[in-house]
């Protein structure tokens, strides 16, 4: 699988890991006071090729490589939409993302990753269109102030 690392406070590099690399996750995200289900990245992650296996409440991901699909959320998920066109940049073929978020950083991350060298259309549009490359490069990028965080501090 194809994965995006921090390489310090403002850029991030593309990595890629071994055909038979496996990624780990809590099946559960903790926000504030709520668990979130990550339901629809799993799906999402799926139908690109990636082969997902549920072990005592971990996640794990395992593909040689993904591929492009169509992805229609039924909700709409900020961190599955961001998930999805990450995943999406460095997939084979083009990946159609239908009702996809529309927040700032949304359009700040198809920023970030076009100037990695991604293609992706339509980044403030409930359908975002990402058609992967085989590499992405550094970029110089300052992540825009987390909404959340401001309008609770």
């Amino acid at each position: 699988m194809s994965w995006l690392k921090p390489c310090g406070r403002r850029c991030w590099r593309s990595g890629r890991s071994s055909a038979d690399s496996v990624r780990r996750a809590s099946a559960y995200r903790r926000l504030r006071h709520r668990q979130r289900p990550i339901d629809l990245h799993l799906m999402a992650l799926e139908k690109m090729g990636a082969k997902i296996e549920l072990r005592g409440g971990v996640v794990e991901a395992s593909a040689s490589r993904l591929r492009g699909a169509d992805i229609e959320f039924e909700t709409i998920t900020v961190t599955g939409t961001e998930n999805v066109m990450m995943a999406a940049a460095l997939a084979d073929g083009v990946t159609r993302i239908v009702n996809a978020a529309c927040e700032p950083e949304i359009v700040d991350l198809a920023d970030l990753l076009t100037k990695m060298g991604a293609k992706i259309e339509g980044a403030c549009t409930p359908t975002i269109t990402v058609t992967g490359v085989s590499r992405l490069g550094g970029a110089d990028h300052t992540i825009i102030p987390d909404r959340i965080e401001t309008g609770t501090s």
